[in-house]
């Protein structure tokens, strides 16, 4: 198992057993405890994306169908100065 799969099943544990514990402990009502849920998806959907998600930066070919052109982050001030000289 990898390091991300535990980190995800840990904060799936401990997301289920505070809805369980709000539940059950707290006798909220199942409808407030689901929108709770349903309100936490996205911000920590963005947040293990951010931290999961690599971000290959300036590696592979990103040349995307088009030949002779640099998209590599490190070469756009230098095309956007001249193109700024061009016109």
């Amino acid at each position: 198992m990898t390091k991300t799969t535990r980190i995800v099943v840990v904060a799936s544990i401990v997301v289920l057993a505070v809805a369980a514990a709000a539940l059950f402990v707290f006798k909220l009502p199942l409808s407030t405890v689901f929108i709770g849920l349903m309100v936490l998806v996205c911000p920590l959907s963005h947040v293990f994306m951010m931290k999961f998600m690599g971000h290959d930066h300036g590696v592979g070919d990103h040349n995307h169908g088009t030949t002779g052109v640099d998209h590599s982050h490190h070469e756009q001030p230098k095309q956007l100065n001249q193109n700024a000289n061009n016109r």
